[in-house]
């Protein structure tokens, strides 16, 4: 059996990635991205009790906590163990991935009012005509609600999630890779590469913005209660400052009330 596991751990090259002390990506990277890593993982934390906030609000019927659960461990969870792994371009996907569940759960649970549709999609029965899906019909959909065009009136929402979805599926289909010198120190093992790690982490960032402040948009405050004082502190820091700041009145208001 030892034979056996020591092949799969050779032709995945699993000994190499990890057991080497001077090659191993996910070490290296922890050691040379301490900062980054321990922020993309408050990011991580920080979107999971939002999204247990929502399960507490809204109930375990509600698209938006079904599709959260449907998708747990996250996509973004993948996304940062593909990145530990020196896997970046599937790392990108993944964070591709983390932010169209996110936006599917706000358009079934907050757009479409047809329940039926729901049930349909969950079912793989939705036709491709009713279907959110892609950049330009998901997106377009969920800017049909009077609250998301004032989002995007107040702070350009629409533009920087037609921006980062288009660079998150170019980057998946290898355009830009060149540009961007992602490949460089890559061989026939995972490697790391400090350039991928960064972009990924600015990605990463963006899609946490848009992704909190698009569940904001849909839901107010119940995306609150399930963090603690900390977290929303930590949540807020994350956040650009114009939506940092619409986020913070709002936790004000909430906290006037009680």
């Amino acid at each position: 059996m030892h034979d056996r596991v020591e092949k799969i751990h050779f032709a995945l090259d699993l000994g190499f990635s990890d057991y080497c002390p001077r090659e191993n990506v996910r070490e290296i990277t922890i050691t040379n991205k301490l900062d980054l890593v321990e922020r993309a993982v408050s990011m991580m934390r920080i979107e999971e009790a939002i999204s247990f906030s929502l399960f507490e609000r809204l109930g375990p019927q509600h698209p938006s906590p079904q599709i959260y659960a449907l998708d747990f461990p996250s996509d973004l969870r993948a996304s940062m163990y593909l990145l530990l792994g020196g896997y970046y371009r599937q790392a990108i996907l993944c964070l591709r991935n983390w932010l169209e569940m996110r936006l599917l759960g706000i358009y079934f649970g907050f757009v479409e009012r047809d329940e039926t549709n729901y049930e349909d999609w969950k079912l793989g029965k939705l036709g491709e005509e009713e279907a959110p899906f892609g950049r330009k019909r998901l997106i377009a959909r969920l800017f049909a609600r009077a609250e998301f065009q004032q989002a995007d009136r107040l702070f350009g929402l629409r533009k920087s999630l037609v921006h980062l979805y288009g660079q998150l599926s170019s980057l998946t289909h290898g355009a830009g890779l060149e540009k961007q010198d992602l490949q460089a120190d890559t061989d026939n093992v995972p490697r790391y590469n400090s350039r991928s790690v960064d972009m990924w982490f600015a990605l990463l960032c963006r899609a946490y913005a848009d992704i909190v402040f698009c569940l904001y948009t849909a839901y107010g405050d119940s995306i609150f209660p399930g963090l603690l004082s900390d977290e929303r502190s930590e949540m807020l820091s994350l956040l650009p400052p114009a939506y940092e700041g619409e986020v913070r009145s709002s936790l004000d208001r909430m906290a006037k009330r009680t």
